[in-house]
């Protein structure tokens, strides 16, 4: 299998189940990336094509409305006041800690690879800004990988596929400096 084919199948997966059971996937296709999870950062609001993340299941109901077991400095009764779990503002069903971005634009778009990039960066920044949050939140807690988004983007046949992450690249002053890669 060539590799355009492996990122259908995997999107495939990811995109569909079968009638009577419980996707832990869900997407949301066009909404505008705008809810700000970080305060102080104030990013346009972008529309791609479609977000994956995981489905507001029961259990994660429970997990998010679970009281707090740990000391905090804001007001907080919940796990769930506590920590962001999606960057789009005013859901009935959220869509939880996103983590796969799609962009795609015709064949015959004048629009490039470098233009897909700028577009949907503001979304995946606030991605991985959302997951570094969390990772903050319960660093006492837990330790694990630093927040990481895919991104997909296809233009006519031709696709590309990118880890976006960010990486401490060094402190001065008390200031920690931190990129984004893609």
């Amino acid at each position: 299998m060539n590799n355009i084919t492996n990122a259908w199948v995997i999107i495939k997966i990811i995109g569909s189940y079968e009638i009577g059971t419980n996707s832990i996937f869900d997407d949301r296709a066009e909404e505008a990336v705008g809810h700000n999870p970080v305060e102080g950062l104030a990013l346009p609001k972008k529309k791609p094509d479609r977000i994956y993340g995981l489905r507001a299941t029961k259990n994660f109901e429970i997990l998010l409305s679970k009281p707090m077991d740990f000391p905090s400095t804001v007001a907080c009764n919940t796990i769930g006041d506590l920590v962001a779990t999606s960057p789009f503002k005013y859901e009935s069903d959220p869509l939880l800690f996103p983590f796969l971005v799609l962009e795609a634009k015709s064949e015959h778009s004048p629009n490039g690879f470098d233009d897909i990039r700028v577009q949907t960066s503001f979304p995946i920044l606030l991605l991985l800004k959302l997951q570094e949050k969390l990772q903050d939140k319960a660093a006492n807690q837990i330790s694990g990988p630093p927040p990481l988004v895919w991104f997909f983007a296809y233009r006519g046949d031709a696709w590309r596929v990118y880890t976006c992450y960010i990486k401490k690249i060094g402190e001065k002053s008390g200031c920690v400096s931190k990129r984004v890669y893609c």
